[in-house]
């Protein structure tokens, strides 16, 4: 008999294969205060301030192949790089997301 663990990973997995690409944060506002994170406006432009969220080199919305799943290609996408910039946050302070895209197909994000 499966344990719970097993199910809940081959429930991730499952659900995984499903996903759809969403888009990207352009810009957070931590506390106050708004922070760029990668956004299509900053894709070209090398002289942008640090970044607080992942960039990347795939400026789609598309495809992750399913070979790629267990890799950071289906979190972050192809050729992503870690941040380079941080937000700061105090407990129970509020973050918000600002989207370049989000299909309509999703419903809101909630975290």
């Amino acid at each position: 008999m499966p344990s719970f663990k097993t199910n809940a990973l081959l429930s991730a997995v499952a659900g995984a294969a499903s996903v759809m690409a969403h888009g990207h944060v352009e810009s957070i506002i931590a506390d106050g205060t708004q922070y760029e994170a990668f956004g299509l406006s900053n894709a070209y432009n090398a002289n942008h301030a640090p970044l607080v969220g992942w960039s990347t080199t795939a400026l789609d919305n598309g495809f992750v192949a399913p070979s790629a799943f267990g890799t950071g290609d289906i979190a972050c996408h192809r050729g992503a790089t870690n941040a380079e910039g941080t937000a700061v946050v105090a407990a129970g302070g509020e973050i918000f997301l600002q989207w370049d895209t989000w299909p309509e197909s999703h419903k809101a994000l909630e975290v």
